[in-house]
């Protein structure tokens, strides 16, 4: 599967992927991927991936981000997209920072 990463954090150890198919997020989490992956996972990357399941989430294994492909432009839409929207979920009282923290 192909994906655009949209969040990941600093050391580039986990990170929100938007899937090709427009399906439900998959998340990545070097720590539990086989060695040999990818290393310096950003917000912006192409990256191509496995999709398991686990429950009821989508987790990328054996990641890898393609050379040359980065769409810095689409976690940045797709968070003003939301930011000025009526239809915009609501957080939980308190969360709302940690949540612009992390976008």
């Amino acid at each position: 599967m192909l994906g655009v990463v949209l969040w990941s954090d600093r050391p580039g150890v986990r990170a929100v992927i938007w899937c090709e198919d427009h399906g439900q997020l998959a998340y990545f989490d070097r720590r539990s991927d086989p060695p040999g992956g990818a290393r310096d996972v950003r917000a912006g990357d192409l990256v191509q991936f496995k999709v398991v399941r686990s429950g009821a989430l989508r987790k990328a294994k054996r990641l890898s981000v393609l050379p040359g492909a980065r769409f810095d432009d689409v976690p940045a839409a797709l968070k003003s997209s939301w930011t000025g929207s009526a239809d915009a979920p609501k957080a939980p009282s308190g969360a709302a920072a940690h949540i612009r923290r992390v976008i």
